[in-house]
């Protein structure tokens, strides 16, 4: 019995990447599940009328939390006037219901359910620490790949505004990176396309000569 909980217990908490399960996270996870969340008041005439179209008894209502599944229906009850903390609990207790299977309301499956919520909510250290480094991982790779589109959009940017084209700090003619006249001088400044079509420089006849024809 401890065995199979533990299991799913541990199944769901690494397939959720989950160390401290919210309400929040188990709602989410029931609701992945097929199941609709009603928050119920026993007295209310809504819940009372709902009651008799379900078939509900008023023992079942009288739980804190309770699953009904009916073919394409499934629906997880639970109390409105539990607090936060007791609905993470009763809801836990639910779920544990729903992975690990159980079709009834046998003390053998209450009995797992009990030892589904004890290690679903009590994590192991060693998942804890598993699923918070796998979290910072992925904000790690998220971070890489934010900084590679970064890197990617600013050299678009560069490689649209500026040339192919060099010039020294005094010269009147442009040239490619790997010219002659220019491979041992310091200080060389990268044209824009617009200065480049301004003509204001000419290009160099050595490693340009055909602009120049």
């Amino acid at each position: 019995m401890k065995n199979k909980a533990r299991q799913m217990a541990h199944h769901i908490l690494l397939k959720y990447g989950l160390s401290a399960p919210t309400l929040d996270d188990i709602v989410s996870i029931i609701s992945q599940h097929g199941f609709d969340i009603i928050d119920y008041d026993p007295s209310s005439a809504s819940v009372q009328e709902l009651t008799q179209t379900l078939s509900l008894n008023s023992q079942i209502l009288a739980q804190n939390a309770f699953l009904y599944t009916n073919h394409d229906v499934k629906l997880l009850f639970i109390r409105d006037s539990l607090d936060a903390e007791e609905k993470r609990i009763a809801s836990a207790h639910e779920l544990g219901h729903i992975v690990c299977g159980h079709t009834g309301s046998t003390v053998h499956e209450e009995y797992e359910a009990n030892e589904f919520v004890h290690y679903f909510l009590r994590p192991s250290a060693f998942i804890s620490v598993y699923n918070t480094v796998r979290k910072r991982k992925l904000v790690t790779v998220g971070i890489l790949l934010l900084l590679s589109c970064l890197c990617i959009g600013i050299n678009a940017a560069i490689s649209s505004r500026y040339s192919d084209y060099y010039i020294s700090q005094n010269g009147k003619k442009y040239h490619l990176r790997n010219c002659t006249i220019i491979h041992d001088k310091t200080g060389l400044r990268r044209l824009t396309n617009d200065e480049v079509a301004s003509e204001i420089y000419e290009p160099c006849h050595v490693c340009l000569g055909d602009l120049e024809n």
